[in-house]
């Protein structure tokens, strides 16, 4: 009998409901001089009878706990969905925190910055067969030290052609370098790769020690392939260690300048129109024996387009995520069409209309 209840005694304690930090563990660690994101990894289990099926908080703290002093409020519900898992209900879930420099600054010229602060949120245990259930509170503890002392932490990736723009169009067979601007803190192996159309072009291994930016270029042997005509595009992919976001694409067009026929393009809107900016939509008289379509736009004045795409169809709309980064509200801008038959023999041309956004 003695043996039966000790045996329930552990299986009771090896199933206990829990929520708890699993990432950044033990602790996060932070830099002493700019302000910076947290990936936090959260996870729980129920094992009542209730058959709760999340676990929830409303809101979370930075706070220094000795003194309960609170810098910052974190107003934002995340939920963990529990899923059965044997005997017991198990989930995870992710949150991103921000923290300013003006929290580190006051936890710093509070004395706090050998033992850090804490990140902290209350618990419940919700969705269950009676009422939500208090599980408590569930900490983070976040240390400040200096960048030196960091482990190889990616912030940011920018890409860019010699246009300094992520978008460029080239002819055939033209020489091109693309460029990764990598922003980072603290020390370690930076492992990466350069990606043409989803395919590796080349492998980069480099130690990193507390330099705060480098920029990367494409190799010249491999070179960034302009044998194709067509839309491609460039990343710069970081293998280890993995950024807490996905890493930006930049694009290249092949264009063929193989005149044997020219017809005029008429464009719509016409020269000189004013265009609202939600809705930036272009078409043109289609052309006989035109399989496909490159329309360019220019900055008014420039030679060198700013964007460019390949169309099967008459007409394009500009894609929403470029809007606010290519082209912006009341800039003056240019474009033009070529059309392109089966054989990539250039058979079309038009004239450059202007229009402005309002």
């Amino acid at each position: 009998m003695k043996k039966l209840i000790i045996l329930l005694l552990l299986i009771s304690f090896f199933y206990a409901d829990e929520i708890k930090v699993i990432s950044p563990k033990p602790y996060a660690k932070i830099s002493n001089n700019k302000p910076v994101s947290i990936k936090i990894t959260y996870e729980a289990k129920y094992t009542g009878a209730d058959e709760c099926k999340i676990a929830y908080s409303n809101s979370g703290n930075l706070e220094i706990t000795p003194i309960d002093e609170v810098l910052k409020k974190i107003n934002k519900k995340i939920t963990i969905k529990l899923k059965k898992s044997g005997s017991i209900n198990v989930g995870k879930t992710t949150e991103t925190i921000f923290i300013p420099y003006n929290v580190i600054k006051k936890v710093i010229e509070k004395g706090y910055t050998n033992n850090g602060f804490n990140y902290k949120r209350y618990f419940y245990f919700g969705d269950c067969l009676s009422t939500d259930i208090s599980y408590g509170d569930v900490f983070l503890k976040i240390k400040i030290t200096t960048p030196s002392a960091l482990p190889l932490h990616i912030s940011k990736i920018r890409l860019f052609f010699d246009n300094k723009k992520a978008v460029i169009s080239v002819n055939k067979n033209e020489n091109l370098k693309a460029y990764a601007e990598v922003e980072m803190q603290g020390k370690g192996l930076l492992k990466a790769h350069w990606e043409v159309d989803g395919r590796v072009l080349s492998r980069i291994f480099k130690h990193i020690n507390n330099k705060r930016r480098i920029t990367f270029e494409t190799p010249d042997i491999p070179p960034l392939p302009t044998f194709e005509p067509g839309t491609h595009t460039v990343r710069f992919i970081v293998d280890e260690p993995k950024p807490g976001f996905e890493e930006p694409t930049a694009l290249y067009f092949v264009k063929t300048e193989k005149l044997i026929n020219k017809n005029i393009i008429k464009l719509n809107p016409k020269d000189k129109s004013k265009l609202n900016f939600e809705e930036l939509k272009f078409s043109w008289q289609p052309i006989t024996g035109a399989k496909l379509y490159l329309i360019e736009f220019f900055i008014l004045g420039e030679e060198k387009p700013i964007f460019s795409a390949y169309t099967k169809t008459n007409s394009y709309e500009i894609p929403k995520n470029l809007l606010g980064k290519v082209f912006e509200k009341g800039e003056y801008y240019s474009w033009k069409v070529v059309g392109y038959d089966e054989d990539d023999h250039l058979i079309a041309t038009s004239n450059t209309n202007r229009f402005t956004i309002k």
